[in-house]
């Protein structure tokens, strides 16, 4: 990533808003008018607050620094039909859908 990309990342902080713990997190630019924030160790029902640190050596386009900024933000739980990779057995999908329907009534996918 480019000098300009990890001094904006070094800027952000993500924090569990309970206990303080800092996670890691990775910034990439998708776009010139996107970033996407990556952020390790997330749990539903927790609370956050994304940090943003002013910096001089960050600057947008009109040449005005990084200014201070905070947010927070409640992650919620997946809904019961969301797949996740089965991490025994590679390839395969598993859903929390199974306590949930009745086999005839289970979507086409499963």
């Amino acid at each position: 990533p480019s000098e300009s990309l990890q001094n904006l990342q070094r800027a952000f902080s993500v924090t569990n808003r309970v206990d303080g713990q800092v996670l890691p997190h990775q910034l990439t630019l998708k776009s010139n008018s996107t970033l996407q924030l990556k952020v390790q160790g997330l749990q539903p029902e927790e609370e956050y607050v994304i940090s943003v640190s002013p910096r001089a050596d960050v600057v947008d386009g009109m040449g005005l620094e990084l200014q201070e900024s905070k947010g927070q933000l409640k992650m919620g739980n997946l809904p019961g039909i969301f797949l996740a990779p089965e991490p025994r057995n590679p390839g395969l999908w598993t859903s929390a859908c199974s306590d949930r329907f009745m086999p005839k009534d289970a979507p086409e996918i499963f």
